[in-house]
């Protein structure tokens, strides 16, 4: 009986393993094509009152898409090449980016295309409820809130309107200039359209609920100004030559401050003087106070302020955060490149 289950369980295992051999020999080898047709699903998101969800459909080699589930219907719309996708905080629409076809960027890219040649990605605004979609092409930036609000800014790029053919500057024979300008789109979700249009805009950012917008505009000077998207006033905190230099403008969870870096002096570089500005905001005429510079008290020797790390308050708005560190060490022209070292700077925690 013994040999008998032994005869049997070889013979079995001899005829799985032939099953097997054959199963491999009628496997396809894979090759480069099969990148075509890979996709996977991820980046889900989900409306704050559960009705909606959404997620991304990437390609290996191909256009990918953006999915949107209602999840009472199981409804699903799909918008191709769409990417990055977000829900507005009310819960009513859905915005992405819609990017060029693929066969176009890998085209740019062989002919490397930069600057107005250049495929240019889209902004599409979803309405999850009528499934209407907005576009808008030449897209360059999107900020909108993290935690409320019911506004979402934009830049777009735009042709320039042309100047009159009897002007000054069409007589002149000056080098060729962009003829693109970008303009900033404030976008209320709440009514579903564009309320308002900005010029100049360098560098924008939202705080946190949404009720203010920081904006750093550069023209004839450079401006660090505060946008409320639902009065469209604005208040300016500081103006200043076109070549100073502001940054990480950012405001207390309680509203009534903000801070941010700066550079006024125009015999320095940013790096070897950063300075920090606070701004009381719960006054009629708010005006900067240079606050921090690298002789405050206290700092290590030889380390200065840096400005490669985020400012940021304390829950009670009492206490500032900020990144010092040491000074890049200067490139030294009489050694050789193959005997330069690395010298890496550290920054840390300063309260």
């Amino acid at each position: 009986m013994k040999k008998l289950l032994q005869t049997l369980c070889g013979i079995m295992l001899c005829w799985g393993a032939t099953d097997v051999c054959a199963q491999q020999e009628q496997k396809p080898a894979l090759d480069h094509s099969v990148y075509k047709i890979w996709q996977n699903v991820g980046a889900f998101q989900l409306t704050d009152d559960g009705k909606y969800a959404a997620y991304l459909t990437n390609v290996g080699e191909g256009d990918g898409s953006v999915s949107l589930v209602d999840l009472k219907t199981s409804e699903t719309t799909t918008v191709h090449r769409g990417s990055r996708a977000n829900f507005s905080h009310n819960g009513k629409y859905m915005y992405f980016t819609i990017r060029p076809f693929y066969e176009q960027t890998q085209e740019a890219k062989r002919k490397k295309l930069k600057g107005d040649k250049a495929p240019k990605d889209t902004l599409g605004i979803l309405n999850l409820k009528t499934k209407e979609l907005v576009k808008f092409p030449a897209l360059k930036r999107v900020e909108a809130p993290r935690e409320a609000g019911n506004f979402m800014a934009f830049n777009i790029e735009v042709d320039k309107p042309e100047a009159p053919k009897d002007s000054v500057a069409n007589k002149k024979k000056a080098k060729a200039k962009s003829k693109k300008e970008v303009l900033t789109l404030i976008y209320d979700f709440k009514k579903g359209v564009v309320v308002d249009t900005l010029k100049h805009i360098d560098v924008m950012a939202f705080d946190k609920q949404g009720k203010q917008l920081f904006c750093i505009a550069a023209d004839a000077t450079k401006q660090l100004f505060v946008y409320n998207p639902e009065t469209r006033v604005s208040k300016v905190i500081l103006e200043a030559h076109k070549k100073a230099d502001i940054q990480r403008p950012i405001m207390s969870d309680d509203g009534t401050r903000i801070a941010f870096y700066a550079n006024t002096d125009s015999t320095k570089k940013f790096d070897e003087n950063v300075e920090i500005y606070t701004c009381r905001m719960n006054v009629e005429n708010p005006k900067p106070v240079k606050l921090i510079t690298n002789d405050i008290k206290g700092l290590p020797e030889g380390m200065l302020v840096s400005k490669n790390r985020a400012i940021s308050f304390s829950k009670k708005g009492d206490r500032l955060f900020f990144g010092i560190t040491y000074p890049i060490a200067k490139k030294d022209t009489t050694i050789k490149e193959e005997q330069l070292s690395w010298m890496y700077g550290t920054i840390r925690l300063r309260i």
